[in-house]
């Protein structure tokens, strides 16, 4: 509604946009695990909010070239918009802890459910 394009288009980024954060989730989850270790359940309260936040700066990366090509706009316009969108998911996972609380569980809940696929310590 806000870029003033219609509903294909717009859904056709959405569908783009997330492909992109999907295949980015792997990458990243994939080299930070190699560059601090796979050990999940040790990582401290920074750790995890500095991961979420290198995400979004990944996401952030990917997104503005994307967001231009697709919506034929400035690279202000479209940071203004991404960030925008960014600073909404932050508190929406601050908020609800959701990001926090997702990772959280699913490390403890693998640690428990698979744990032949835990790190030995």
């Amino acid at each position: 509604m806000l870029t003033g394009r219609d509903i294909l288009s717009m859904s056709g980024l959405a569908i783009l946009l997330s492909s992109i954060a999907m295949v980015w989730n792997y990458v990243y989850n994939y080299g930070f695990d190699h560059f601090f270790g796979n050990n999940r359940i040790q990582r401290s309260v920074k750790m995890r909010l500095g991961h979420g936040i290198g995400f979004e700066i990944g996401m952030l990366t990917f997104s503005l070239p994307t967001l231009m090509w697709v919506l034929q706009l400035d690279i202000v316009t479209i940071f203004i918009m991404d960030i925008g969108v960014a600073i909404f998911f932050i508190v929406y996972a601050i908020v609800f802890n959701y990001a926090y609380v997702f990772n959280y569980a699913y490390d403890h809940l693998r640690s428990k459910l698979f744990p032949q696929f835990e790190p030995l310590t």
